[in-house]
């Protein structure tokens, strides 16, 4: 598929006036990408491991994430995910797992070209919109999905809440679309209803968005796709009805919706977190 994730309080001004206060200077990209780092990496000190339980798009899921570091400074980075009875290989430094956990490693490892655009509303809520141009030698996907070498990126946008020190969005935009109206292949991930579980804080509702995506899928890897869900229909056999059940009704929305993938499509993932579990090691440790 070719086109087809915590900030300081505002600094007072240096120069202060013999009478009356200060103005409040406005914080810059930098200071904002500072800050956020920060307040991230104190909510995962005592964090080793997390395993978040889930459903995408109704389909029960296992999304298993360990601490590591970008940018100088701490974040979870996915392992493994498990789908439908299925594992789905995540791989190392790929970044595919931030769209289902953390997008802080984007942020911090692509910042240093980071300006600072403004402010704007993510579901009612006020944050600040952080624009990073001419990214290169970046490739994201969305894990479980087919489609071939993913979306090179060229651009991407953090909305950050600077009241709850969280990132609400991150968009990406194709390569060579970076311009303040894209016309290429755009991925939006919204993050939102976070809650804390022994000192980490996670978003219990994740939306991804895609459009312009799919028209890099061939026949042939439609065939690929329908062997797939071919070997998944023998799992449901050992699947207790009322799972069988689900899976089967996404298993079909599913396949309509590839079979539609000629040229350029429109893509929404819902994932609903039902439970999170920290420093309990990897699944079947």
């Amino acid at each position: 598929m070719r086109g087809f994730a915590h900030f300081a309080f505002a600094v007072v001004a240096a120069s202060v006036p013999l009478v009356g206060p200060g103005p409040v200077r406005a914080q810059s990209a930098g200071e904002i990408v500072s800050s956020y780092g920060r307040a991230h990496a104190g909510r995962l000190e005592s964090v080793d491991d997390v395993l978040v339980v889930q459903s995408v798009m109704g389909m029960p899921s296992e999304l298993y994430m360990e601490k590591s570091e970008a940018g100088g400074s701490a974040n979870l980075e996915a392992r493994l995910m498990r789908m439908a009875g299925g594992m789905i290989p995540i791989q190392s430094g790929s970044n595919d797992g931030a769209f289902f956990g953390d997008p802080s490693a984007l942020l911090l490892e692509h910042s240093v070209t980071a300006v600072l655009r403004g402010t704007d509303l993510v579901d009612g809520i006020e944050t600040s919109a952080l624009v990073i141009e001419n990214v290169t030698d970046l490739e994201l996907r969305l894990p479980g999905l087919p489609g071939g070498e993913g979306m090179q990126v060229g651009s991407l946008r953090f909305f950050v809440d600077t009241d709850e020190w969280v990132i609400r969005r991150m968009e990406a935009y194709e390569a060579a679309v970076v311009t303040a109206e894209p016309a290429g292949a755009t991925l939006s991930v919204t993050f939102g209803d976070f809650r804390s579980t022994d000192g980490f804080v996670h978003p219990f509702r994740i939306v991804v968005a895609a459009s312009g995506v799919g028209s890099g899928i061939s026949a042939q890897e439609l065939e690929q796709v329908r062997r797939s869900l071919a070997e998944m229909e023998a799992r449901l056999e050992t699947m207790p009805p009322e799972q069988r059940a689900v899976v089967e009704a996404i298993m079909a929305e599913q396949m309509q919706n590839l079979l539609g993938m000629a040229g350029p499509a429109s893509i929404t993932v819902e994932i609903l977190v039902e439970e999170v579990r920290v420093n309990e090691g990897a699944p079947g440790a």
